[in-house]
């Protein structure tokens, strides 16, 4: 418990400590190179949801109420400065499909999304699987 106190807290000065919001997300070092590229992967705090959801549970099909996951979306998608109308998000099924996503929603039966539209974000949903981007 230490750790996540003291995570959100910033040294000022010699002494002096100041309240910071911990960050939603983690950003691969991989696309550090791509300042234009918006890469995330969502952490597990900073949300709404109970437990045993608690806290930035970002999946519909959890169980969870969906008004708790579609709050955690927006925090989540605005953290990175997106409004959730912006993404097309499919839930992984562990298929070789590829969706070319020319609006954003919801898609089922896709493990990977490509968009060529400007102000269009590609997400996907995963539990205990690592997608490779």
């Amino acid at each position: 418990m230490k750790k996540k106190i003291t995570e959100a807290f910033e040294k000022q000065g010699d002494d002096l400590l100041r309240y910071t919001t911990p960050s939603l997300y983690h950003q691969p070092a991989l696309f550090s190179a791509f300042p234009s590229l918006v890469a995330a992967q969502s952490k597990r705090h900073g949300g709404v949801s109970l437990p045993p959801f608690a806290s930035l549970n970002l999946g519909l099909r959890s169980g969870d109420e969906a008004g708790n996951v579609l709050e955690n979306r927006r925090r989540f998608f605005g953290s990175l400065g997106i409004e959730t109308d912006q993404v097309a998000l499919s839930h992984q099924v562990h298929g070789d499909q590829i969706l070319l996503a020319g609006t954003p929603g919801s898609y089922e039966g896709y493990d990977a999304l490509i968009t060529g539209r400007p102000g269009l974000f590609v997400a996907v949903s995963v539990a205990d699987c690592v997608p490779v981007l």
